[in-house]
C-alpha cells in the first residue's frame, strides 16, 4: 500500500508547519489512534477510564511531535501513514500501559546477543498487531 496524495500532502504541511496543518492531522488521525489505544489495552487485559485513556492519546501526538517531528520526517513512504503511525502509536501505548503498570522498561539488549533477532520477532508482532488493529476499523478507513 502506497501513500495516498490526501496524506502526503497533510504529511508535507505538517513538516513545513504550516497554519492549522497539526490540527488537521490530528483530526484525520484521532480516531486511528484511539482505536489503538483501546485495543493495546484490551489486548492486555487492561481497563481504561476516560482520563487514562485521553492521556495516552495525547502520549501518541506528543511522541509524533517530539523532536521537531522526527517521526513524520522518517516516514518513508513505503506503507500507508495510517499504518506507520499505528506502529508508532501502539509502540507508545505499550510503553505507557507497562508504566502505568508499574513494570520497569526492558533493559536494553546484550551485545552478544544477534543483532536481528528481536527485530525479526518484534516485526512480526507488530504486523500482527497492525493487522488486528485494521480488522477493526471502517474498510475506508483501513486502505
Amino acid at each position: 500500500m502506497v501513500l495516498i496524495p490526501v496524506d502526503r500532502e497533510l504529511l508535507q504541511r505538517c513538516v513545513e508547519r504550516q497554519p492549522d496543518a497539526w490540527r488537521a492531522f490530528v483530526d484525520r488521525f484521532i480516531g486511528l489512534v484511539t482505536r489503538v489505544v483501546e485495543r493495546t489495552a484490551a489486548s492486555r487485559s487492561m481497563t481504561l477510564n476516560a482520563t487514562d485513556r485521553e492521556d495516552l492519546v495525547a502520549d501518541v501526538f506528543v511522541a509524533i511531535l517530539a523532536n521537531d517531528m522526527a517521526a513524520l520526517r522518517r516516514f518513508q513512504g513505503k506503507s500507508s501513514l495510517a499504518t506507520y503511525l499505528a506502529v508508532i502509536a501502539r509502540r507508545v501505548v505499550v510503553r505507557g500501559l507497562l508504566a502505568r503498570a508499574g513494570v520497569p522498561p526492558l533493559a536494553p539488549i546484550a551485545h552478544d546477543a544477534p543483532s536481528n533477532a528481536q527485530g525479526v520477532e518484534e516485526r512480526i508482532g507488530n504486523q500482527q498487531q497492525v493487522a488486528h488493529m485494521l480488522q477493526g476499523l471502517v474498510p475506508a478507513e483501513a486502505q
